[in-house]
């Protein structure tokens, strides 16, 4: 069996796999019959995850869909390992050395289902799905996971297993089935004992919260509802931590474990469930967190798409942030067109299903994700959702480009390191209503950042005494303030930091504000145009949100290298480059 852990290096959290550091680029599909495993070993690819489901109950629970044709416990009498057998073999056919882990979507059968209506909730599409924080769910989904464990150590391909990523709920994200805290009369007795554990001097009502009450703008009153939405969100991760501590035990504390979580900066209904990332973070049992690459916007050209998570906590906290890359080509198509059929309610028709429609577009679409991720540090994988999207010469080559550079990337190459800081409040969500725009905040900041020209780190609020005096300026972009984000603030006048705070009359702020705001304080202006700039790890890269000359100001002089291009390195504290709209570059830069 492969051994495998996480380690900070020179501040980024690496994968190790065998005493050695792992690739940070890897390659996954659902649709295994559609797979590009031969080309991504071709293009020196080693690090794969294969996605299997314990049953074929809707990834969608909205859509009813599932791309899982079979799963392993769909039949009451017994398991049928070959589904795991015959995907992971897939991979080390094409790939003999490959290292793999198995994204295990966690989902039980309709016949558990029906064994246990008191544990389950019914889903948008009328079926009874399980509660993700029942105790039935837990133990009989526990032992469910040891018997595959159990199951690959004994193969010959166990080898080629590094780790397990966890995957539950809607979407596979750990999101309540019904995306609305799973409020139902089975959930009460969850609920009242975690009043009875957590809040007994409170005295509360043993009632469920009217969810109404969520609507109002500003601060929610019902305190009932409070607690409720602490309860949704921190239950679904008790039972993401038992589930993580059941693999670390099975497999010895010998392999990695990750899953979805902590969408803070995309997702601000609390009722999804993924939003109690200050309560999970230091999770000894959790290796990666993960997240696909913002969907705001319909993943438009010409902006950022931002982080889900605080990325720069998960560093603080020695995780590794993986980020889920499905962009889309020229190539995608869709679901039915892939595999005829299996979208029986023609649910996937939407435009974001589909990519740019040129090979220059789409090329740059992957740069712009991929410099996104590598210039924060963070390792990705390249989600082939419905297979064959990459599967083009100029795709390929794009994709290798990207792993050499994370393979050669010297960290500490050029030495400036970002001079503005964000701080998320992961409470936020527990007390905001929804009735108001201004909920969005720390999602708006995020959004306007990436076309600001402006390098930025961001936290969890948890974080700002152990890292404030590395910045020049702070951002707090959320709208109520508690005792301890005031406190926050205090700290930095008094140490002559400077201040941006956002309201609910000031909760979106433009790239220009947010430029003046770092000129005010000092602090390194990228780029004035409005583009979207990516810096960090001595990586800097132009996303071009109009065609037209693009001048870049550097904070010292560097030897810089388009990596684009063939051209020579040459020495500058300035890169002035024409560009078409649409279009990413990314340099390297050395002292």
């Amino acid at each position: 069996m492969a051994k495998s852990y996480v380690k900070k290096i020179n501040g980024t959290v690496k994968l190790f796999v065998n005493d050695e550091i792992a690739p940070s680029c890897a390659y996954t599909t659902y649709f295994h019959e559609r797979n590009c495993y031969k080309e991504f070993a071709d293009a020196g690819y080693q690090l794969y995850s294969v996605t299997i489901a314990f049953a074929t109950g809707s990834m969608n629970s909205f859509k009813g869909y599932t791309p899982h044709e079979a799963g392993i416990f769909d039949n009451e009498n017994g398991p049928d390992f070959t589904i795991v057998d015959e995907a992971i073999n897939k991979v080390i056919r094409a790939n003999p050395n490959a290292y793999i882990f198995p994204r295990v979507f966690m989902t039980m059968p309709e016949w558990w289902c029906e064994q246990h209506p008191e544990e389950t909730i019914v889903d948008p599409c009328g079926k009874m799905r399980e509660m993700l924080f029942s105790d039935a769910y837990r133990k009989d989904g526990g032992e469910m996971l040891k018997q595959l464990i159990k199951h690959i150590e004994s193969k010959p391909y166990a080898e080629n297993i590094i780790g397990y990523h966890l995957a539950g709920g809607c979407t596979e994200e750990w999101f309540h089935y019904d995306r609305n805290g799973s409020v139902c009369d089975n959930t009460k007795k969850y609920f009242f004992r975690f009043l009875d554990e957590k809040y007994p001097e409170e005295k509360l009502p043993r009632e469920l919260p009217n969810l109404q009450n969520l609507k109002v703008m500003g601060e929610i009153q019902d305190k009932l509802l409070a607690r409720y939405l602490e309860f949704s969100n921190t239950a679904v991760a008790d039972s993401i931590m038992h589930f993580a501590k059941i693999v670390k035990e099975t497999t010895n504390y010998e392999q990695t474990v990750g899953v979805f979580y902590g969408y803070l900066n995309e997702v601000v209904n609390p009722l999804n469930g993924d939003l109690a990332l200050n309560y999970i973070i230091d999770c000894d049992d959790i290796d990666f967190y993960c997240s696909p690459n913002s969907y705001i916007n319909t993943r438009g050209l010409g902006i950022d798409w931002g982080d889900m998570m605080p990325f720069s906590s998960l560093k603080e906290h020695n995780k590794i942030y993986f980020s889920e890359c499905d962009i889309r080509t020229s190539l995608t198509d869709y679901i039915n067109n892939c595999r005829p059929g299996s979208d029986k309610n023609n649910q996937y028709y939407d435009p974001i299903y589909l990519g740019p429609k040129s090979i220059f577009k789409s090329v740059a679409a992957m740069r712009k994700a991929f410099s996104h991720q590598i210039t924060r540090g963070n390792s990705l994988w390249w989600f082939d959702m419905w297979g064959r999207w990459y599967s083009h010469p100029k795709y390929m080559a794009e994709v290798r480009r990207c792993r050499k550079l994370c393979e050669t990337l010297d960290y500490e190459q050029y030495g400036f390191k970002s001079e503005i800081a964000v701080f998320i409040d992961g409470s936020l969500y527990y007390r905001h209503g929804m009735g108001h725009q201004s909920v969005w905040s720390q999602n708006s900041i995020r959004n306007s950042l990436g076309n600001s020209g402006l390098s930025y780190d961001m936290y969890l609020l948890d974080d700002f005494k152990a890292n404030y005096k590395k910045y020049k300026a702070i951002i707090f972009p959320a709208t109520l303030h508690t005792d301890e984000l005031l406190k926050a603030k205090k700290m930095c006048d008094v140490a002559g930091i400077s201040v941006l705070l956002g309201s609910v009359e000031k909760y979106k702020f433009t790239p220009e504000e947010l430029r003046d705001f770092a000129r005010s304080a000092k602090a390194h202006v990228f780029c004035e145009s409005d583009d979207v700039i990516c810096y960090g790890n001595s990586l800097l890269s132009i996303h071009s949100a109009t065609a037209g000359e693009k001048k870049i100001k550097l904070p010292k002089t560097a030897t810089v290298k388009n990596v684009c291009s063939n051209k020579a390195p040459f020495r500058a504290d300035e890169i002035t480059v024409k560009m078409k709209k649409h279009q990413t570059l990314i340099f390297t830069l050395k002292d």
